[in-house]
């Protein structure tokens, strides 16, 4: 039998339980009691697949998988510009796009060691992207910056003339 490692289903299903114990306990559980049984479910669960897939695996491919998973928000801006540049005559190469998101993770750190998106420095990131991407890559990541700053910040761009 081939084990699922499919995160999201595990998490779906402990969570379930665990909501379904939490409202057997206390049947008015409020939104705040029931996201702490969230929390801790997906902070359990984390751990547990974590442990299955080191142990399946090994610990090269948890790192990968938590790489992953922390440069996620810059991975997204890089598909992004790779979708913005498919069908130009200078489309985005998978290597090119790993040393750009390389790059953004990078210059997106907290304080707190954390990739963040929103705290992003955009000029390191254009001065050092010059490096990895032709000129119409480069021209194309600079025009979509500020579409992608308002979009992490959760912001919505005015229409034109308001």
């Amino acid at each position: 039998r081939v084990k699922d490692f499919s995160q999201d289903s595990i998490l779906q299903r402990q969570i379930r339980a665990a909501t379904a114990a939490a409202r057997m306990q206390n049947p008015s559980a409020d939104r705040a009691a029931l996201q702490v049984v969230f929390d801790q479910t997906n902070a359990r669960s984390s751990a547990e697949f974590e442990t299955a897939l080191r142990d399946t695996f090994g610990d090269a491919t948890l790192q990968a998988y938590r790489y992953f998973n922390e440069t996620n928000g810059v991975r997204q801006i890089a598909n992004q510009l790779a979708t913005a540049l498919f069908y130009s005559d200078t489309p985005l190469t998978a290597p090119q796009a790993n040393q750009l998101v390389e790059i953004m993770a990078n210059n997106a750190r907290t304080a707190q060691g954390k990739i963040d998106p929103s705290a992003m420095n955009h000029e390191a990131v254009l001065a050092q992207a010059q490096s990895v991407l032709s000129e119409p890559q480069h021209a194309m990541l600079r025009k979509n910056q500020a579409q992608w700053t308002l979009r992490l910040s959760g912001a919505t761009p005015k229409p034109a003339g308001n």
